[in-house]
C-alpha cells in the first residue's frame, strides 16, 4: 500500500515539473488543452506576471505538500 501512494506521488511530482513534453503533446490549444505550466508561461508572455507568479506558487506549494506526504508514507512503511 505505502509502494503505491509513494509512486503515485512521485508521477504527480514528475507531471507537475514537465513542461516541454506536454508543450509539444498537448499542443497548446488555447481554451482547450492548458495546463498550470502552460498558464504560467502564457500569462507570463502576455505580461500578466501576477497570474504568472501565483500560478508558480500554486505548483511549487503543491510539490512542498507532495513531497512532505511522500516523506509521511514512507516511514509509516517502516
Amino acid at each position: 500500500m505505502a509502494l503505491d501512494v509513494t509512486m503515485a506521488l512521485d508521477v504527480m511530482q514528475r507531471a507537475m515539473g514537465e513542461f516541454g513534453a506536454v508543450s509539444v503533446i498537448s499542443g497548446n490549444i488555447i481554451g482547450k488543452t492548458q495546463t498550470l505550466t502552460l498558464f504560467v508561461e502564457g500569462s507570463y508572455k502576455e505580461y500578466n506576471t501576477e497570474a504568472a507568479f501565483s500560478a508558480a506558487v500554486l505548483l511549487s506549494f503543491l510539490a512542498v505538500v507532495t513531497l512532505f506526504v511522500k516523506g509521511k508514507v514512507e516511514a509509516s512503511a517502516e
